[in-house]
C-alpha cells in the first residue's frame, strides 16, 4: 500500500511508530507521531503530502484505540471522517483516502467502538484498487471476515497469504488465518491452535489472540489444559 515515494518515508517515520505500540511505549509513540507529523512540511507535492498524513492518522488511530486511549482516538477519527468526504488533491492521495476508511472502519468494528453492515464491508473494499490491496488490508479484511463469518472474504484474505507476501510476521498472518478456517468449518484441531500460539512473537499478537481467536476455540472444545499452559508460559515470556 505505500507506492513511490511514500514507500521510503513510511519505513522513515511510520514504522518507528509501530514498533513503538508493539513495545507498549505510548510516551515513545506520541514522540514518533509528532516527529512523523513534522516531517510531511517537507513534501512539496500536496497530493503525496496528504496521502502520508492519511495514513499516518490511520495508524495513529489503530495506536491510540488499542493502547486504551479511546477519547482521543475517536477525536482522531472525527478528524479522518472530515477528510475522506472531501475532494483529495491528487490521485495518489483519492485511493489513499479508500485504503484507509476501509481498514480504519473495519478496526472500529472489531473493537466495538463503530458497527459496521456487511454491505458497508463490500462497497468500501470495491472502492479500493487491487495495486493497493497488501498485507495490512488482508489482515484486517480476514479478521473482520472470520468475526462476522464470511467464508467468502476470509478465503479471499487466506489466497493472498498462501502465497509468499513480504512483510513482518508472514507466517503469523497466514496460519492465524488458516486456523480461523478450520474454526468456519468445524475443521480445527487442538495442534492448529498450538501451531498458532507458537508464532506469537508481541503482546499485540497475544492480545488479539485472546480477544478474537479464543473465544472462538472454546466454543469449539480447542482449549485443552494444555493450551492453557503453553498460553501462560508463553504470556510470561513475551512478559519478561
Amino acid at each position: 500500500m505505500k507506492s513511490g515515494r511514500i514507500s521510503p518515508w513510511y519505513f522513515e517515520f511510520v514504522a518507528p511508530l509501530i514498533d513503538a505500540y508493539y513495545a507498549g511505549d505510548l510516551d515513545l509513540a506520541r514522540g514518533l507521531h509528532a516527529v512523523a507529523l513534522a516531517s510531511l512540511s517537507q513534501e512539496p507535492d500536496h497530493d503525496f503530502a496528504r496521502a502520508k498524513w492519511l495514513r499516518l492518522q490511520n495508524a495513529w488511530i489503530f495506536i491510540l484505540l488499542e493502547l486504551g486511549q479511546v477519547d482521543e482516538g475517536m477525536h482522531v477519527f472525527d478528524e479522518l471522517l472530515a477528510n475522506w468526504g472531501i475532494n483529495q488533491p491528487g490521485p495518489e492521495s483519492a485511493e489513499m483516502a479508500r485504503v484507509c476508511e476501509l481498514l480504519t472502519r473495519l478496526h472500529m468494528d472489531l473493537g466495538g467502538w463503530l458497527p459496521l453492515h456487511p454491505q458497508e464491508v463490500q462497497q468500501l473494499i470495491n472502492a479500493v484498487p487491487e495495486h493497493r490491496r497488501g498485507g495490512n488490508f488482508w489482515n484486517e479484511v480476514g479478521l473482520w471476515a472470520f468475526r462476522h463469518r464470511n467464508r467468502k472474504l476470509l478465503d479471499e484474505a487466506l489466497i493472498h497469504f498462501s502465497g509468499d507476501p513480504a512483510g513482518d510476521h508472514k507466517d503469523w498472518f497466514h496460519w492465524r488465518l488458516v486456523l480461523m478456517r478450520r474454526m468456519l468449518t468445524h475443521s480445527a484441531k487442538v495442534a492448529d491452535v498450538r501451531h498458532v500460539i507458537g508464532l506469537i512473537e508481541e503482546r499485540p499478537q497475544m492480545r488479539e489472540f485472546k480477544r478474537y481467536l479464543l473465544p472462538a476455540c472454546a466454543a469449539e472444545g480447542l482449549v485443552t489444559p494444555e493450551i492453557e499452559v503453553e498460553l501462560e508460559d508463553k504470556a510470561s515470556k513475551l512478559a519478561a
